[in-house]
């Protein structure tokens, strides 16, 4: 495996990653299931089991079920059905969903930090987008034989990448659009580290401006997490 392989690799595992924290949220946070179903799509995640689950959860909530009621479908589904929706994995929709709940469990009811993950599931799907994109436009440039086959395949590519961006959904608290463009065409604002890699991840460091408050229980480690930021 080369260098650009290990990081793909990487990125990968990331996204699923991501995803499974996602999924927990949205099996355990009303609020988030409802944010979930408003910003996410089934084609923005990399796993069958997220995508399934996304899809029972915008049914659940545009019938006005709750949380409850959406784990209890998420669990009903048959063992026939779950392993339908990815045969090469063996782990069974108990196990995937308990994952999905510890990795969450102890961020729910912080729909700054959902918001984070279902922000950076967006972005990764439209790097996906970006680099399939790539791929197949160095292809098809490279078997042009003129200067009018390149400027179809250039114009092919603007087509695809603006199809891929009025595919988003639109919400009143983000321009998707401008996102996608961004992302395309800019290099991004490195942020101030936090100094915890998965949390850089997640929120891409600390911005000029923000004000972030932390909350938990009792003895749960706010102060001790603080000292460590400062």
């Amino acid at each position: 495996m080369n260098e650009e392989e290990k990081v793909l690799d990487e990125i990968h595992q990331f996204d699923i990653d991501n995803e499974k924290t996602a999924v927990g949220y949205m099996l355990q946070d009303e609020q988030a299931a409802i944010m979930a179903s408003r910003l996410l799509q089934e084609k923005h995640f990399v796993t069958p089991y997220a995508a399934f689950v996304l899809k029972i959860v915008k049914s659940c909530i545009a019938k006005g079920d709750n949380v409850s009621d959406v784990h209890f479908k998420v669990l009903s589904i048959t063992a026939e059905d779950w392993k339908n929706l990815d045969k090469s994995l063996s782990i069974t929709c108990q196990e995937y969903i308990n994952d999905c709940l510890r990795r969450s469990h102890a961020f729910v009811g912080n729909n700054i930090f959902a918001e984070g993950i279902f922000k950076k599931i967006q972005d990764q799907y439209l790097r996906r987008e970006c680099l399939f994109l790539l791929d197949e436009s160095k292809y098809k440039l490279v078997k042009t034989t003129d200067s009018k086959n390149s400027k179809e395949v250039m114009f092919e590519i603007s087509q695809k990448a603006n199809d891929t961006i009025n595919g988003l959904i639109e919400d009143e608290a983000y321009n998707y659009s401008e996102l996608g463009i961004n992302i395309l065409n800019q290099k991004t604002e490195s942020g101030i580290s936090t100094g915890f890699k998965r949390l850089d991840e997640i929120i891409d460091g600390f911005r000029v401006g923000e004000l972030i408050t932390l909350g938990a229980g009792t003895g749960i480690g706010k102060s001790a997490f603080a000292i460590n930021l400062a």
